[in-house]
């Protein structure tokens, strides 16, 4: 009986060991894929300053079908782009505002906006009362950053006319000096890669671009295809940029 009795303690301790075992390895098997998939994602991590490459690949080839098919072209170029721009992550930039204090983009811990302009940019100059605005109703919750693709002279004999509350980043000098053709400008190591003004990048609280949007509405007049006379006064402008705006800002925090 007593034979029977260890035989039988033995045969339940040997199947709670292998009970044991398989729990072990099973979360050892379960940590080791958490930590194969952490460290896939850290790898296959997008980062901004890696598209400058294939950005220019597609900026050639967009020019080769230019002459062939223009709406194909811009299509083609606008497509490339956005796959390699949208979901990429700012690095660090230090950039110069034209008071000549430093923005060090590292220290950022909310929702950037930032906007690549210029001041001989017609879309551009029509949009600011409006961004104006909207900073004033947004700046407690997004940085508002605007490289502006001009030189600090030129800057500031119209530094008034931005809201105080936007780091005005002008042109450096030094870095741009090589520039050719249409190449892209840089500011402290950040490449206006897109080329078109007014350009923005919506930039989330981790510092991943989830959008870029373009253009502005310029009080104009003109004849539409039907042959009638459309007139866009300032005051229309201003309501349509301001919407549109709007709507950006509330993506970026939505995000």
């Amino acid at each position: 009986m007593k034979q029977k009795t260890k035989t039988y303690v033995f045969i339940v301790l040997n199947q709670k060991y292998q009970l044991t075992m398989k729990l072990i390895k099973s979360v050892l098997f379960f940590v080791s894929v958490v930590i194969f998939v952490s460290c896939e994602k850290k790898e296959t991590k997008k980062m901004f300053a890696d598209a400058e490459k294939k950005i220019e690949t597609y900026r050639s080839k967009g020019g080769e079908l230019f002459s062939k098919d223009q709406k194909l072209a811009i299509s083609y170029f606008q497509d490339s782009v956005y796959s390699v721009v949208i979901n990429s992550y700012i690095g660090d930039y230090k950039f110069i505002r034209l008071d000549g204090t430093t923005l060090d983009t590292k220290n950022i811990t909310r929702p950037i906006y930032l906007q690549l302009s210029g001041r001989t940019c017609a879309p551009c100059v029509a949009e600011l009362p409006a961004l104006n605005d909207i900073v004033d109703k947004y700046s407690d919750k997004i940085e508002f950053i605007m490289l502006e693709a001009d030189p600090k002279e030129i800057l500031d004999k119209v530094v008034d006319q931005y809201n105080k509350k936007i780091n005005l980043i002008y042109l450096p000098f030094e870095e741009n000096n090589n520039r050719k053709g249409n190449g892209p400008y840089s500011f402290s190591g950040f490449k206006h890669l897109i080329g078109s003004f007014p350009t923005n990048y919506l930039i989330d609280k981790n510092r991943k671009i989830i959008k870029t949007t373009g253009g502005a509405v310029v009080p104009k007049k003109y004849v539409n295809e039907q042959g009638d006379t459309i007139v866009v006064t300032k005051e229309d402008a201003y309501k349509k940029n301001f919407k549109k705006l709007d709507e950006e800002m509330k993506t970026l925090l939505n995000n």
